[in-house]
């Protein structure tokens, strides 16, 4: 295989690849994954890593000495890279686990809350008159954070529910059950997967919860969604590929990671939080919602398969 196509091999399919990757992140990180790949270095080892720079990075945030705020952008950019590369890693050995997946969920968690922390301690000290103002940055900062938690799952629910229904042989989730189940199959011991298990579950309850407000007629149990069939496979792709170039574009985790690196290096993290409150929510509540449950609707209505449907599935399991 030459280097062109082991580097394509390692991406994910390109229809739910964030721009922001595929541009920046991800051919550095092949590079990392290259130089990984005939050691004993693993994916998760790699996450380890990009968990410790990113949250290096938010913490430096916090800090006031000279260049925190561009050494701060500079690891949460390399945390993205290093992020990327776990699972370009995992590919290119044929490896890619479901603890992995945990880990690199749970990764994102805690360099998002860091970064996010540090930021509003960062707009907190620009903004420290009138009185008021660090009050308001703060509420205004945490409303952002809620609602890019929104953009983000909407993100990876979508992404992963487009590469089961369009492509053949691929798994990239699991639903809530079948986490749990294999829950109480694991015998891992020990804080480390304490906490992962916890921050896991959490999330796959909350998305759960998410979508039954946000998308009643999108499937949330991954395990009773139709075999692939290229017929509609077909179909799910004419509905959702036009979303779907919009949500790898603007919502996902790469671009939000991205977007507080480049903010906090030029100090400015305030724009960034301003262009995600209005602007970014502006297309996600405006058009996106109704957009995506139309889209949601007509293509599993199309492919004979509705929410509905799905309902009786899981009470005949």
């Amino acid at each position: 295989m030459t280097l062109l196509g082991e580097y394509r091999a390692s991406l994910k399919a390109l229809d739910v690849e964030e721009p922001i990757d595929l541009a920046l992140h991800r051919p550095l990180a092949f590079v990392v994954a290259k130089l990984a790949l005939p050691t004993s270095i693993t994916p998760n080892g790699l996450t380890a890593v990009s968990t410790f720079m990113g949250v290096l990075g938010g913490v430096l945030l916090i800090t006031d000495f000279a260049w925190a705020a561009i050494v701060a952008g500079a690891l949460l950019f390399v945390s993205q890279v290093i992020d990327c590369s776990d699972g370009m890693l995992a590919r290119m050995r044929k490896t890619s686990s479901d603890l992995g997946r945990m880990l690199d969920g749970v990764s994102d968690t805690m360099v998002l809350l860091t970064a996010s922390i540090g930021s509003i301690v960062v707009m907190t000290r620009h903004y420290a008159s009138p009185w008021y103002a660090p009050w308001l940055v703060v509420a205004l900062s945490v409303l952002t954070m809620h609602t890019s938690s929104f953009h983000t799952t909407a993100y990876d629910h979508y992404k992963n529910m487009y590469v089961r229904l369009v492509l053949p042989n691929q798994r990239d989730e699991e639903d809530l059950e079948q986490a749990i189940e294999r829950k109480q199959r694991t015998e891992e011991r020990g804080v480390v997967h304490a906490v992962t298990w916890f921050i896991y579950l959490v999330y796959l309850k909350s998305g759960r919860r998410f979508f039954e407000w946000f998308d009643p007629y999108t499937v949330t149990r991954a395990g009773v969604l139709p075999p692939y069939d290229p017929e509609r496979a077909r179909i799910y792709k004419k509905h959702a590929l036009p979303l779907m170039k919009i949500w790898r574009s603007a919502f996902g985790v790469g671009s939000l990671v991205f977007g507080l690196a480049i903010f906090n290096a030029f100090g400015r993290p305030d724009i960034f939080l301003l262009f995600r409150l209005v602007f970014l929510n502006a297309v996600f509540f405006g058009y996106m919602w109704p957009a995506q449950r139309r889209a949601t609707r007509a293509a599993f209505e199309e492919m004979g398969f509705t929410a509905n449907a799905s309902r009786e599935a899981v009470a005949r399991a």
